[in-house]
């Protein structure tokens, strides 16, 4: 039995993933929201790529990405103004788009897949094993205090986790 339909729908697309062969392409039918939703997510990973954008997951397992020295919490919901206003910046379109959506829901897949083991903080943190504690400062550092010394660090790379902050009063 053959796998191909008899009659195309006119209003499906064929979509061309990223990766697959050229056979696997000939077969798949996708509507065409999803068409201009690939292309939109194709755009937001460019501009987070063109921004050093980088995927973390906080506490609770939910996945922002750090762009821009702040963290934008990714979601689909319709009252999350940071992802709304990344699409806005990233695509000049709104969330309220099926297609934005579909743009949205893949970019939250990938980033599920990407996050790196870094976990987001609030305020302050200390080291796992209890004797170094951190505290963000405004200049987007990390201050890394221990019983010996206190020297900056980078917000990332070092403690094996991102210090949010919390507001500018509390930054040292």
């Amino acid at each position: 039995m053959s796998t191909t339909p008899t009659a195309v729908n006119p209003t499906t697309t064929i979509l061309t993933p990223a990766t697959p062969t050229r056979r696997a392409r000939k077969n798949v039918l996708v509507p065409p929201s999803e068409v201009e939703g690939q292309k939109y997510f194709d755009r937001l990973l460019k501009y987070i790529a063109e921004r050093k954008g980088k995927f973390v997951k906080d506490e609770d397992g939910v996945v922002s990405i750090l762009l821009d020295r702040r963290a934008i919490p990714l979601s689909l919901a319709q009252e999350n103004i940071a992802t709304s206003g990344l699409m806005i910046d990233a695509c000049g379109v709104s969330t309220m788009l099926v297609s934005a959506r579909i743009a949205i829901q893949r970019l939250l897949v990938h980033a599920q897949r990407q996050a790196s083991t870094i976990q987001s903080r609030s305020f302050s943190a200390v080291s796992t094993d209890g004797t170094r504690v951190y505290v963000p400062t405004a200049e987007g550092m990390v201050l890394q205090i221990s019983a010996d010394r206190i020297q900056a660090v980078s917000n990332i790379e070092k403690p094996g986790f991102r210090l949010d902050q919390a507001s500018e009063g509390l930054c040292v």
